[in-house]
């Protein structure tokens, strides 16, 4: 087995390039990939999404454990402008989200007046 399939606990815990994790892929869409209009069907779309990150599309992934839980992955090192810029935005979403789950859990208590 490479350090490449071991959980986080067995491989090294190196930061890694963002070009180490990225990945392109092109297809070209044929008539059966399009509605009437021309346009490309969205679940077509999105199964490219579901067998690779795709142009820029914001997906959160959770590294899980041998045993289903979350787990820690190595950082990345961000070298060019667009990555400086996607991971400041990546952690701005992630405190929005935080927000947004806290304020709802808020909700759940009995006592709470909207």
């Amino acid at each position: 087995m490479s350090d490449a399939q071991l959980p986080l606990d067995h491989a090294s815990s190196q930061p890694r390039r963002v070009a180490e994790s990225q990945m392109v892929l092109s297809q070209q869409m044929n008539p059966e990939d399009a509605n009437p209009s021309g346009d490309v069907h969205g679940g077509t779309i999105m199964k490219l999404v579901d067998t690779v990150h795709t142009s820029s599309a914001y997906l959160v992934f959770v590294a899980l454990d041998d045993a289903g839980k979350p787990t820690r992955v190595p950082p990345l090192i961000v070298e060019s402008d667009d990555e400086l810029r996607r991971q400041a935005h990546a952690k701005i979403r992630r405190e929005s989200r935080k927000a947004r789950q806290e304020a709802i859990k808020k909700t759940m208590d009995p006592g709470h007046i909207a």
